[in-house]
């Protein structure tokens, strides 16, 4: 009686365990990929790039993304295909103009800056995070001084490892471009 008591609790508690972490592992698809936070033209050519490494589209409806030394939040929406890009840029107009094919390749550009002017990545050292539509923390990046206009990228795409790359790829895969590995 009390082996199978045992074996029932077990297995009760195996179940939910293995609920909660199937739930994390679906939340975690969409990655903050690679950010530009000391553009030439400070703060207009800032820019931070998500990434879908899932096998099917993401609702970005009311996502949020915060940087610790920003006095407010981005509040995001639309959809990022499976495998896909949307870059949120401060300033369309000055965005498109350094990085005109990203526009004109069908990656969904957001223009961040109009709304939420006080949202600016810090050039000396920050920590960029992404919440999900139910407010639960699902990617959390955080970074050191970096050089101008250079970004800081995983490699490959999705992957824990970020690189410094010298020649930024917003909306594009960071496997196509000649890292430099930080230590």
């Amino acid at each position: 009686m009390k082996k199978r008591l045992f074996k029932e609790v077990f297995i009760i508690l195996f179940s939910i365990f293995l609920i909660i972490f199937m739930a994390s592992f679906a939340l975690g698809d969409v990655f903050i990929n690679e950010f530009l936070p000391n553009g030439l033209i400070e703060p207009d050519s800032e820019w931070v790039e998500l990434y879908n490494n899932g096998s099917s589209s993401v609702d970005l409806a009311n996502y949020n993304i915060t940087e610790s030394g920003a006095s407010a939040n981005v509040t995001l929406n639309g959809t990022i295909p499976a495998n896909g890009f949307i870059v949120l840029a401060e300033n369309f107009t000055l965005f498109n103009s350094t990085y005109p094919n990203v526009n004109v390749s069908g990656i969904r550009i957001v223009e961040y800056g109009i709304n939420v002017a006080s949202f600016q990545l810090s050039n000396t050292a920050g920590n960029i995070t992404l919440y999900n539509s139910s407010g639960s923390k699902i990617n959390n990046v955080s970074y050191s001084s970096t050089s101008e206009n250079v970004s800081e990228g995983r490699f490959p795409d999705g992957n824990e490892s970020f690189s410094t790359f010298t020649a930024p790829t917003p909306g594009a895969k960071n496997d196509n471009a000649a890292p430099v590995f930080n230590n």
